[in-house]
């Protein structure tokens, strides 16, 4: 993970070499053909050396968080998980994207959002719980950050999850 970050925010943009072909095509239909794939599945394809390193991977995992590289640039991956409840946009979820946001916000880092998902939460819990409050922060999040910011659909991407996802 340390090879992946700037030592500080005055650094600028990480450069790594992999010595992956940058025109290099990862099919992803097959992952994409059952609904409730797997995330994990596309991001161990897509990225230069087909790699991927998850961080905050014990906390939401409907919501995956890490650092990959394409054309040997350090990209920040945010991506909503089908495989956990539908990839819905949690409370949680919300929480977590929003802090890795602010996170490759402060250093400068490119995010790609890979969304593929139902829309919010509309548990119980999330009824209880300050929602509206984490979803505020993560619309913040993605408004508010200075780098650059791709967001790619790759299936669902229904309601307030298709505006606050990127």
């Amino acid at each position: 993970l340390a090879s992946l970050l700037p030592s500080n925010n005055a650094e600028g943009i990480v450069e790594i070499e992999i010595g992956d072909d940058i025109n290099r095509r990862a099919d992803i239909s097959g992952v994409l053909a059952n609904e409730n794939y797997n995330v994990h599945d596309i991001l161990d394809l897509i990225g230069d050396g087909c790699m991927f390193t998850e961080i905050y991977n014990g906390f939401a995992p409907e919501m995956v968080t890490g650092f990959s590289a394409f054309g040997g640039i350090v990209t920040g991956i945010v991506a909503s998980n089908p495989a956990e409840k539908n990839g819905a946009l949690t409370i949680e979820a919300a929480r977590k994207a929003a802090k890795f946001l602010s996170f490759c916000d402060s250093f400068g880092i490119p995010v790609l959002t890979l969304v593929d998902c139902i829309g919010l939460d509309a548990s119980a819990q999330a009824e209880k719980a300050p929602y509206s409050a984490e979803l505020a922060r993560l619309a913040m999040a993605y408004a508010s950050s200075e780098n650059s910011k791709v967001t790619v659909v790759l299936g669902r991407a229904y309601g307030q999850a298709y505006t606050l996802l990127g």
